[in-house]
């Protein structure tokens, strides 16, 4: 799970920006709940990321294995 960080920094804020409507019909609250524990699980991604460059050095993490020149290629560092 730790390989998918990059990934999942962009998949939880799209998943719930996606989900916002939905929620916001039936509760509020629970919309505030949602979107603050995606903002956490974000974060705690994007801490993880952080963690792994300070110990590893720079990353570059390919989205579904493509190579870069037809494929989006992330590439980490401390900056």
């Amino acid at each position: 799970m730790k390989d998918q960080l990059p990934a999942l920094i962009i998949i939880i804020p799209l998943s719930i920006a996606t989900l916002t409507p939905l929620i916001a019909f039936f509760s509020s609250k629970l919309l505030r709940g949602v979107v603050i524990c995606g903002l956490f699980a974000t974060n705690f991604c994007s801490i993880g990321i952080l963690m792994r460059v300070l110990n590893e050095g720079t990353w570059r993490y390919r989205f579904g294995g493509w190579e870069p020149p037809w494929g989006i290629e992330y590439f980490i560092d401390s900056l």
